[in-house]
This record gives structure tokens, C-alpha cells and sequence, in this order.
């Protein structure tokens, strides 16, 4: 599985609903895209968001998969945080029950994305949005995933988890930002 984060988006406007690429959002798809296109994907699947869109649809361009949908339930989410960081932000109460419903909605989302795979060996990306990838990853590596903060993550960044015949799930890289010069991180 090929989890993706979306390129950068515009922050400036009120609805997360029209939060689509920057410039530089568009150039990081670009490249990603080109990374992305030796590595014989089977499917693209992408979150419903405008950003994640648009990151799909620069991908699927760039390395033409005959599969491509989109997962309403990979939005972002803001699951919850160790009670040291909810002390530390001074999180209310209903903000702790809000981020505990976030947590059901992200582990929903995981189950629809990590899955035991069935026949032969597929390679999968899901464009999604980075508080959610790295819950992903904690969660698939066993680690407690109210951690999640700890974890950094670019826009356009690769992240790798091996998903077993038997369902485990295994870490192959988390972060990567290499196809992207220096210059353009965000």
C-alpha cells in the first residue's frame, strides 16, 4: 500500500471544501507523480477533499491507471492525542469526546484500506492527508496511535506499508520526501 499525502493546499479559505492545490501543491503532484510511475500501480483511490483530488488526478494522468475511485472515508481526522499533549493544548472535555469519535471514524477508514489481499500481489496508492496517514502507520505497526502527532509529514511524501497475506502489516518507509527538490518541501 502507497499512501500519499496531497500536495500543498490553499489554507486561506473557510471551507475545507475549497482548499485546493497551490502552485507549488500542483509542481509537488508533478513529482510525485513522476516518482510514482515506474512503480506499476494497480489502482488509485483518493479522498474526496479538493486537495486529494487533485493530487489523484495529476497522478492518474502521469501513470494512467485503469482503476480510480474515491473513498469518502479517508477525509481528515483528528484522532485523539496522549493525555500528556491533551493537558499540554489544554483540550476541553468535549474536545477529548470529539477526537474519540474521530478515532472510530479513522479506524473505519484504516479497515476499508488495509485489507488481507486476495489473489495475486496488487500496488495500490490512496492519496490521503497526513494526520490520517500517520495514524495509519502507528496503527499498522502496533504502536498506541494517539501518538500520532509525533510523526512529521510533507505534502506529496510516499509512505510504504507491506500488507501480508495473513494481514499483518509491515513499515517499508514513512516520509518520503526524496523526489522532492529541497526548495519545495512543505
Amino acid at each position: 500500500m502507497i499512501l500519499v499525502r496531497h500536495g500543498q493546499h490553499n489554507t486561506e479559505v473557510l471551507h475545507p471544501d475549497n482548499e485546493g492545490l497551490t502552485s507549488l501543491g500542483v509542481r509537488q503532484a508533478k513529482l510525485l507523480a513522476r516518482r510514482l510511475k515506474s512503480d506499476s500501480v494497480n489502482r488509485v483511490l483518493y479522498s474526496p477533499l479538493p486537495r486529494a483530488k487533485q493530487t489523484a488526478i495529476i497522478l492518474n494522468k502521469e501513470i494512467c491507471c485503469l482503476k480510480f475511485s474515491c473513498i469518502r472515508d479517508i477525509i481528515e481526522r483528528n484522532p485523539s492525542v496522549s493525555s500528556r499533549l491533551a493537558k499540554e493544548l489544554k483540550l476541553s472535555k468535549k474536545d477529548i469526546a470529539a477526537s474519540k469519535k474521530q478515532d472510530a471514524l479513522a479506524e473505519k477508514a484504516f479497515h476499508k484500506i488495509f485489507y488481507k489481499p486476495k489473489g495475486k500481489f496488487s500496488r495500490e496508492v490512496v492519496v490521503c492527508h497526513g494526520n490520517l496517514i500517520r495514524y495509519f502507520v502507528l496503527r499498522a505497526i502496533g504502536i498506541d496511535s494517539r501518538l500520532w502527532t509525533s510523526l512529521s509529514i510533507f505534502n506529496a511524501a510516499i509512505t510504504i506499508i507491506a500488507v501480508h497475506a495473513d494481514g499483518r502489516c509491515r513499515l517499508v518507509s514513512h516520509n518520503d520526501a526524496g523526489h522532492i527538490p529541497f526548495k519545495l518541501l512543505s
